[in-house]
């Protein structure tokens, strides 16, 4: 019975319990398996190469890795545990919208019981490495002053073309009257209060004299 336990309980371990993170579109990361005897389901095996790797991300179609990198981190230390190389693009490469999606791995041997693991591939929100400073529950942004930034002549060049486009637009040359303008407003303005034009202030104003003349 206490034999049987322990199998069981081996057997739970083939199947990872603690889901491994990685980021989309990583391919640079490693997980673990624990490789076991495929008749015993208990003895450690610790000189096996080889090994035939299926993998599936969240609803996608299954696919076999082209050329599995697997390595024992240690015979005398850490016996029959293995490390695989999560090096393949499309193990990675999430779909558009989402935070996460589990990427399913199912790692065969001949001679080991297979092992099938999960691991959770994420969109990181900041960028992976860097932290931030937080005080009072705000993050405290450093920010380089203006006056410190150095522009290229290139980056001078190119913003001066940019003002003068938009200045261009907004006050064209004189006599041009550009729908949007400026001075295709102020144009708009000057007919509505001159008093023999057609607009209503200039009515107003019209009626406002006949009226004091009463």
């Amino acid at each position: 019975m206490k034999k049987l336990m322990i199998i069981l309980l081996l057997l739970l371990a083939s199947i990872a319990g603690a889901i491994d993170r990685i980021p989309n579109d990583s391919t640079d990361r490693i997980v673990f398996f624990i490789a076991v005897d495929v008749t015993d389901l208990f003895t450690r095996e610790t000189a096996l190469d080889t090994f035939t790797v299926y993998y599936v991300l969240d609803d996608g179609s299954v696919a076999a890795m082209t050329d599995p990198t697997t390595s024992p981190v240690s015979n005398d230390y850490m016996p029959g545990l293995y490390s695989l190389a999560i090096d393949e693009a499309g193990m990675t490469n999430m779909d558009a919208g989402n935070d996460f999606e589990t990427l399913t791995l199912h790692i065969t041997h001949a001679s080991m019981s297979p092992v099938t693991m999960k691991v959770e591939v994420y969109r990181p929100k900041i960028t992976a490495g860097q932290t931030a400073t937080v005080a009072a529950g705000v993050i405290e942004a450093l920010v380089t002053a203006t006056n410190d930034i150095d522009l290229s002549a290139t980056q001078k060049t190119s913003i001066n073309a940019e003002v003068d486009t938009a200045l261009n637009t907004a006050i064209p040359a004189a006599g041009s009257l550009v729908d949007g303008s400026i001075n295709e407003r102020i144009k708009s303005v000057d007919e509505l209060t001159e008093s023999g034009g057609d607009g209503d202030l200039a009515a107003i104003k019209t009626l406002s004299s006949s009226a004091g003349t009463l």
